[in-house]
Parts: C-alpha cells; structure tokens; sequence
C-alpha cells in the first residue's frame, strides 16, 4: 500500500529534477519493482500527478510543475488501503473486461462495467443503464469483481471525459464489427474515424445531428476564407 513518506519522497525525487527510477524507489524503501510500480501509478491517477518515464534520463519526471493535494498528509493508513484495494479491483475489471458489483455510499447496489480510470474516477456504465457514468471513488463503498463478461467499447480521450466530466458517444460498425464509441469531443472523434478503415456510423440520431451542423459551419468557414482569400485557421476549426 502506499506510504505518505514513500509518495512525498518520490514526489520531492521528481520535482527536483533527480529522476528517480522504480530500482532507486525500491531500493530506498526496501519495497519490490512491482509495488514501486504501483505506488507511481497511484501518484499519477489518484493524485493526478502528470508524472511520466523518461528514457533519455533513465527515471520519472513530471511533464508540468505540480504539488501534491493539502490534504494529502492527513491521509491515514487504513484510506490508503482502501482506495488501493478499490484501484487494483477496477484495473483488473477494465483489462478483464469484467463486472463489478457495486455498492453505492447511498445503499444502492448494482452490477458496472467499467471502461476507463483516471484522477480517482472510473468511466463506465451500470448495467440497468444505457448511459455512461463517472463515478469517484469516494461515491464507492464496496467492491466485488464477478465473473460476467462485457463487450468493451472504444473510449477516445479518457482525460478531458473526466476532468470535464462530459461523455458523448457514437455507435459505429468497425471491420463488421458493432460497437460504442465514447468522446468528449466531436472533432477528436471525427478525426479518428477519418483514419479508419471498414467504419460506418449508425447513431445515435444526435451524433448525425452534431455532425450536420459541423459540416455547415465548416462550410459557412471555408466560404468565409474563400471570400477573404485566406484558408481558415486550425484554431478556427477548432472553434465550430
């Protein structure tokens, strides 16, 4: 489990530049690879820490300036097993691709399908649902993983459908193939549909909707920088 002295320690190691590795982790602490393995992981999607592997420098170093939550150093042990416990249940669910069955902090118990974890949240869906959800941790009381299995959909940018706790989705035959496809942004989605193969769109009816108005703005832009002389912008792109 990990240890506030082991997180703060490595969290010092990055952001001064000393990159440390998972050998120099284990070896300070005593602790194996894999459990320093898992404790930089829950630096980067408990804590949120934009924490990366650097092959020139041979260790971890962070991609922007960051500093732990307040609260962090009045976690207390028995919260850090829990939610690790939690963290190790949902990654095996997703990789799986088995459910869980979940008990809600309002008593409510249901069967998940979990698609995708980042930040302390879990993209996914309750099996009595169409919908897709993000639930935090801290809405989770308990755990179980089943042996059902789930068809696991596509999910295109997991970090901005959390952070913004906003989630589109399409439907779409791929390679014969019918499945979901879950955004949080429809340019994003369109661009990777373009650099596939075999793929056709076959809802919601909103999606078609979204789609239509892109491509009259688009349209409405390309006119606008024909008649301008100038080709629109990638940032005005971005814009409709």
């Amino acid at each position: 489990m990990p240890e506030n002295s082991r997180i703060l320690w490595l969290h010092r190691m990055i952001s001064e530049g000393k990159y440390p590795s998972l050998k120099d982790f284990a070896n300070r602490f005593g602790i194996s690879i894999r459990q320093a393995e898992r404790e930089v992981h829950y630096l980067r999607n408990v804590l949120g820490a934009p924490v990366v592997y650097s092959r020139k420098e041979k260790g971890y170093r962070y991609v922007v300036p960051f500093e732990l939550p307040v609260l962090f150093a009045s976690l207390e042990k028995k919260s850090f097993r829990e939610i690790d416990k939690c963290i190790l249940l949902i990654e095996q669910a997703i990789n799986q691709r088995k459910m869980l069955k979940v008990r809600l902090k309002d008593g409510s118990r249901e069967l998940f399908c979990a698609y995708a974890f980042y930040k302390k949240k879990v993209l996914g869906i309750f099996e009595s649902s169409e919908d897709a959800v993000i639930l935090n941790l801290g809405e989770i009381k308990q755990l179980q993983l089943i042996g059902k299995s789930f068809a696991k959909p596509l999910v295109l940018d997991v970090r901005n459908i959390i952070e913004n706790n906003c989630v589109k989705y399409a439907i779409v035959k791929l390679n014969e193939e019918r499945n979901k496809v879950f955004f949080y942004d429809l340019l994003e989605f369109v661009k990777w549909v373009i650099n596939q193969k075999n793929i056709k769109i076959e809802g919601p009816g909103s999606i078609f909707k979204e789609l239509e108005m892109l491509r009259k703005r688009l349209n409405n832009l390309m006119e606008a920088g024909e008649e301008s002389g100038k080709s629109p912008t990638e940032e005005q792109t971005r814009r409709v």
